[in-house]
């Protein structure tokens, strides 16, 4: 791993098929890609951990054009959702699932970085030894809630609080929620913001509303607006791209919560107007398809297979002796 390395994100890279209207397309996701490159864009070094299969190797190599570190250990197969837009709807369905992210695979690397941003598309992403681990680490943990307030059921992903929240929620020090998904694990846990706040001794809350804006629950309360978007290009990953873009400015550069806020809601909607990445730069269409409903493959366990490493990272044997952190 690059000495230079500050952040690590954690979590699935994603094939997105996104139906929207009449039209289809399919791209590289994820919060380790958003938020990745958002990274990067601040001048801040990032390690991706995910899994990745071998037949989906394209993307560990569109991850490295796009100048990020990330490794890789091999899976049956690689996360993979269906994102449907209609009109103001949006649901989503989620075919394949990677293997989980060991704590082997992340111990060597959380090790070496003074941030770690956990990025889980639904629960069973990372093993929650993970959190147990990181609850004593010196590192600054960053999470989005969002694969702790999913469930996948025959495919189709609905709310739901994970049992395995409580555990994420006591390793981390500033949490991003969207306004709905906080209402349910209040409503959960029978609680209000304030409370969630003390209880779990987070320094930050922050949350989004898409175009009405949002809050961040701190030591204040900061209610910032959102940046309003003449046409709307692409909102996959704006929640992503806010709230790296957030933590960047807050913890990396010590700007207040209102300059942070205000800035990320820039680059969010800079992102969703189609103007902060180039259009094709996570594309991933092949030739025109069909979308047919099918049966969800879920497989459970990483192969005893040596990792894949894009150019940023250097081991002669396939393995990252642990050092710690000085």
């Amino acid at each position: 791993m690059s000495e230079r390395a500050k952040i690590a994100i954690l979590g699935s890279a994603t094939i997105d098929k996104i139906i929207k209207d009449s039209k289809i397309s399919q791209k590289i996701g994820g919060t380790v890609t958003y938020g990745g490159i958002t990274f990067q864009k601040h001048g801040l070094t990032t390690v991706l951990v995910t899994n990745i299969a071998q037949k989906d190797g394209r993307i560990l190599k569109t991850l490295d054009q796009l100048g990020l570190e990330a490794i890789s250990f091999p899976s049956e197969e690689t996360t993979s959702f269906v994102n449907h837009y209609k009109g103001e709807m949006r649901w989503q369905e989620m075919h394949t699932k990677a293997a989980p992210i060991t704590l082997e695979q992340a111990l060597p690397v959380i090790r070496k970085v003074d941030h770690v941003h956990l990025g889980p598309l639904h629960p069973e992403d990372v093993v929650p030894e993970l959190f147990e681990e990181l609850a004593h680490n010196s590192c600054l943990v960053s999470l989005d809630v969002q694969g702790y307030v999913r469930e996948i059921k025959q495919g189709k992903v609905q709310l739901k609080i994970s049992d395995i929240l409580h555990k994420v929620l006591q390793a981390a020090q500033v949490i991003k929620a969207d306004y709905s998904e906080l209402e349910a694990i209040l409503k959960a846990y029978r609680t209000d913001r304030e409370t969630l706040k003390k209880v779990y001794g987070l320094e930050e809350l922050v949350i989004t509303r898409a175009d009405m804006g949002g809050t961040v629950v701190a030591g204040e309360t900061v209610h910032y607006p959102a940046e309003l978007v003449s046409q709307v290009v692409d909102s996959t990953g704006a929640g992503d791209v806010f709230f790296a873009a957030y933590l960047a400015k807050r913890y990396h550069e010590d700007e207040s919560i209102a300059e942070s806020s205000r800035h990320a809601a820039s680059i969010a909607a800079a992102h969703v107007a189609g103007r902060y990445l180039p259009v094709d730069a996570l594309d991933l269409s092949p030739a025109p398809w069909c979308y047919v409903p099918i049966t969800p493959k879920h497989p459970g366990k990483n192969h005893p297979m040596e990792p894949v490493y894009t150019s940023g990272w250097k081991s002669p044997n396939g393995m990252i002796k642990p050092r710690l952190r000085s």
